[in-house]
């Protein structure tokens, strides 16, 4: 008996771990259910892995302070998740470069947590792109890129989350396209 605790409790933890990495503390026992359903393939998932992952995602980047959602689409291809999101409208222009920074590192956390094997997947390739409209005088305009940046699977297992920040999420991208409003 104490041979099988031993056995289940490492991974129990590491997936309560990721909960609390994934959805932000505030939330209720009840409103994490979904993610644990998700992260456990349990058979009451409810949809495709990419609408329950972008269901994650919403969450996990907050709402939208521009009326839009926040997560446009979530791809799995081969090897490479695709995710692309709104940027929300900044406080001050200032503030834009800052505000990305934060929802790249966000994505970066939670690529940590969905690369683990014991998911049944194992992407090699993360791409985030980042859009927000052309203008921000109202909230149904044509969106544009303003950030791509792709990190490799091992990348971001390597990170060390106790020296790397949002102002880290630039450099460290293997692959970059950066609006110049956002450097």
């Amino acid at each position: 008996m104490l041979r099988a605790l031993l056995t289940v409790a490492p991974p129990v933890a590491l997936l309560l771990v990721g909960v609390l990495l994934v959805e932000p503390p505030y939330l209720t026992p009840a409103d994490r259910i979904p993610t644990l359903r998700l992260l456990t393939g349990g058979a009451e998932s409810i949809g495709t892995v990419e609408e329950q992952l972008r269901e994650v995602l919403l969450r996990l980047l907050g709402p939208s302070n521009r009326e839009v959602d926040r997560v446009g689409a979530v791809d799995l291809q081969s090897d490479v998740v695709v995710v692309e999101w709104r940027l929300n409208r900044p406080d001050s222009p200032p503030l834009r470069r800052i505000e990305a920074q934060q929802d790249v590192y966000s994505l970066l956390r939670w690529a940590v947590l969905v690369s683990t094997p014991s998911l049944g997947w194992n992407p090699r390739h993360f791409r985030f792109v980042g859009s927000q409209p052309v203008s921000f005088e109202t909230a149904t305009e044509a969106e544009r890129r303003v950030l791509e940046l792709t990190y490799s699977a091992d990348q971001v297992a390597r990170i060390d989350w106790d020296s790397f920040g949002p102002q880290d999420v630039y450099d460290a991208a293997r692959a970059a396209q950066i609006d110049p409003l956002l450097r």
